[in-house]
């Protein structure tokens, strides 16, 4: 098996890696929105209401685990 990668990864293979995760809908939304689609942080933290930190501290962590 290939080293999973979310940088160069398809939408289907982020949807096959984030379900093997069992990461919830809003999660692999999330995961979407930041490595597929390049959504900007400042919309997210409106979309979200969060913090534009929280969204960069989240994209972090969610890539450390799609990668691992």
């Amino acid at each position: 098996m290939k080293n999973f990668d979310v940088d160069t990864c398809t939408t289907e293979e982020l949807f096959k890696r984030c379900q093997a995760l069992r990461f919830s809908a809003q999660n692999v939304s999330l995961a979407v929105n930041f490595f597929i689609l390049k959504t900007p942080h400042k919309s997210l933290a409106d979309k979200y209401c969060i913090d534009e930190k929280s969204v960069t501290m989240r994209k972090w962590r969610m890539k450390k685990i799609l990668n691992t």
